[in-house]
């Protein structure tokens, strides 16, 4: 089975079960994560928005606003009860997959891992311009160029983990 099946297949999965994609999942779990923070802390909304994986307060705002019906700011003042997300009954609400889908999650177990770095380079993109995303071609070479793999600490070698 190919990779791109896999993804397909997962996310069919994961949205039979629980009703969202996986996107919405985690962009929900972030919020929801972002709303205890705002409620239990005095940080400054531009330090939740990039703890709880946002580019910008403005992208964070846009996306709280849409999920809570109000911004960060307001939020923080009215400090309303939040429900738990995901839900205790995610799974129970949703229809009942058939035994073949089951039997797909069987042998599938969640972990969890102590906080890692992703290493990866930037480049600056203006899809407007006249080298529109020309720019992406050449990450391979900067990559290469300056050998950036041989800066990483603490490596594991081997392929994907």
């Amino acid at each position: 089975m190919d990779i791109e099946q896999s993804i397909y297949e997962f996310s069919f999965m994961f949205r039979t079960f629980t009703g969202f994609t996986v996107k919405n999942y985690l962009n929900s779990y972030r919020l929801y994560c972002a709303a205890l923070d705002l409620r239990d802390s005095n940080k400054q909304l531009v330090e939740v928005a990039y703890t709880h994986g946002f580019s910008s307060q403005q992208a964070f705002t846009r996306s709280f606003s849409q999920i809570y019906g109000t911004t960060p700011a307001q939020f923080r003042l009215q400090r309303p009860s939040i429900s738990p997300f995901p839900p205790e009954n995610l799974l129970s609400t949703r229809r009942k997959p058939s035994m073949e889908l089951m039997q797909c999650f069987e042998n599938v177990r969640f972990i969890k891992k102590d906080a890692f770095y992703v290493v990866g380079v930037e480049v600056d993109i203006r899809y407007n311009s006249d080298d529109g995303t020309s720019p992406i071609g050449g990450l391979w070479d900067v990559w290469g160029n300056e050998k950036i793999a041989e800066q990483i600490p603490g490596q594991v070698l081997g392929g994907v983990v």
